[in-house]
């Protein structure tokens, strides 16, 4: 069984194609990860974020790295959440 945790993260995130639109956005994301090297390296849990941070119809490259955890919550355990 996998751990389930709900982390709040601050992330930082480009948008647009100047060089100084660098924002820092507070998000959330759930998966089983809860360190900041895994979560970056983590394909589906940045996903998530992406898809927090970015509106949907948003058509430029979306540049997200993780640069603080807030607060990490555990929802429970799994088999079948990846």
């Amino acid at each position: 069984m996998r751990e389930i945790n709900y982390t709040e993260v601050v992330v930082s995130m480009k948008k647009g194609n100047k060089k100084i639109t660098t924002q820092h956005v507070d998000t959330w994301v759930i998966g089983k990860d809860t360190t900041l090297p895994k979560i970056n390296t983590n394909p589906k849990m940045m996903k998530q974020i992406e898809d927090n941070v970015y509106p949907s119809k948003y058509k430029g490259v979306r540049k997200v790295v993780v640069i603080k955890i807030v607060s990490t919550k555990k929802l429970g355990y799994s088999f079948y959440y990846h």
